[in-house]
């Protein structure tokens, strides 16, 4: 092999979590997309996308696995998690739902399924922070600030916190650094429910 040619590494899993309509399918259209995106994103035909990035000159590729929400799925999301290196924890900025649900449900369902698979807390919709007049819609309140992300980050034990925009495609090149660095710290597969730490050195 040539002195400074890249290095191939294994194929890794990631696997997104949060709530409906949190904004995950969303970003995930944006991670694997090279495009810019303004309006509406459609979700990916399949649950499944993938895409490649470069850490240190080895190149990794990543399959995004995205998850349904409603409890009638839960043993569908249970076969996502199986495998999992990483996982991102979603919610939206403008849906404080969503925000309690991390800390309620999807928390203490990772500590059950993948407990020391490293966690990625992202807050999506960040572009709605920059509107006049942010819609509000039934049943949502006060956007999430940025100081409450951070704290919830450090309550979940997240290695990084994001805000990101899918349709805006802010800071979608950050996340896509932030899940190559951790994807590479990381072993083959996520340890399994016995595991008392996480698994990984960020570098």
């Amino acid at each position: 092999m040539m002195v400074g040619a890249r290095k191939w590494a294994s194929r890794r899993k990631v696997v997104f979590i949060g709530d409906l309509n949190s904004g995950k399918t969303s970003l995930i259209s944006a991670l694997v997309s090279a495009d810019s995106i303004s309006g509406l994103l459609l979700p990916p035909v399949y649950d499944v996308c993938t895409f490649t990035t470069e850490v240190n000159r080895r190149v990794v590729e990543m399959e995004l696995w995205d998850t349904y929400a409603q409890r009638y799925c839960n043993d569908t999301r249970m076969i996502a998690y199986y495998g999992s290196v990483v996982v991102v924890l979603c919610f939206a900025i403008d849906a404080p739902q969503s925000f309690r649900t991390i800390r309620e449900r999807w928390y203490p369902e990772i500590l059950h399924f993948v407990l020391g698979a490293p966690i990625l807390l992202v807050g999506c919709k960040s572009d709605i922070r920059l509107l006049p007049n942010p819609p509000v819609s039934p049943g949502r309140g006060e956007l999430i600030t940025p100081n409450q992300g951070w704290i919830l980050a450090d309550e979940v034990g997240a290695v990084e916190y994001l805000e990101c925009s899918a349709t805006q495609r802010d800071s979608i090149a950050m996340l896509r650094d932030a899940l190559g660095r951790v994807v590479m710290s990381c072993g083959q597969a996520a340890p399994s429910n016995r595991a008392d730490k996480r698994n990984c050195t960020i570098v």
